[in-house]
């Protein structure tokens, strides 16, 4: 009898020490499990990100339109440059990277940056014109386009950039032909009336004549 009482609870330890391996042995594989898990979204993760990352690179690499990014984080240095941004300036591409924005800008201020970054994060893309120097030394007036760009957990500033630089001397050189224009007018109108002078047109095919 107590052979048998003795058998018994050997039995009984041993169910209880084969119940807590096996325990642990589930502990152990959940563990490597939920770990095994949390590496494969990491990959997925960042291959998603370096898809994403490869992607905007092909797109406007060979893009004709300059397309720039800098990154907030980093001061606003310039972390892309496409070759048309950089033929746009007329300096290299080595040159441009790693530089802060503003060091090629006489229209931009660190703080600027800032307080731009915050409005475009606020309200969405929004358009923006500076001057920006040049590898001759001349200034460049860009128009430029200003987005957001979502890069894995980075949030970089993208920017696609038009140059205006003869488009805006074109609006200047209309507007004084305006003025003057208006200044003859009126340095006319101020003639006529002193010397008492009534003006008018005759239009032949009309058959019209208008007075002042």
């Amino acid at each position: 009898a107590v052979n048998h009482v003795s058998a018994a609870a050997n039995q009984t330890s041993a169910r209880q020490e084969f119940a807590r391996l096996a325990t642990d042995l589930a502990f152990v594989a959940l563990t490597a499990g939920i770990i095994y898990w949390i590496r494969i979204l990491d990959l997925r993760r960042r291959s998603s990100s370096e898809i994403n990352r490869q992607f905007f690179e092909q797109l406007v690499t060979h893009s004709h339109e300059a397309v720039f990014v800098a990154n907030p984080a980093a001061g606003f240095r310039f972390t892309y440059v496409n070759a048309a941004a950089a033929n746009q300036l007329g300096h290299t591409r080595e040159y441009l990277l790693g530089r802060h924005v503003w060091e090629l800008s006489p229209d931009l201020s660190p703080e600027q940056c800032e307080a731009g970054w915050a409005t475009l994060q606020a309200s969405g893309p929004w358009p923006l014109r500076a001057r920006f120097s040049k590898g001759d030394g001349s200034l460049l007036l860009a128009e430029i386009s200003l987005e957001v760009l979502k890069l894995g957990e980075q949030r970089l500033l993208s920017g696609r950039a038009r140059d205006i630089t003869r488009e805006a001397a074109e609006q200047r050189r209309q507007a004084e032909m305006l003025r003057q224009l208006t200044e003859s007018q009126e340095r006319l109108a101020v003639a006529t009336g002193a010397a008492k002078i009534g003006v008018w047109d005759y239009d032949v095919t009309a058959g019209l004549v208008m007075w002042d």
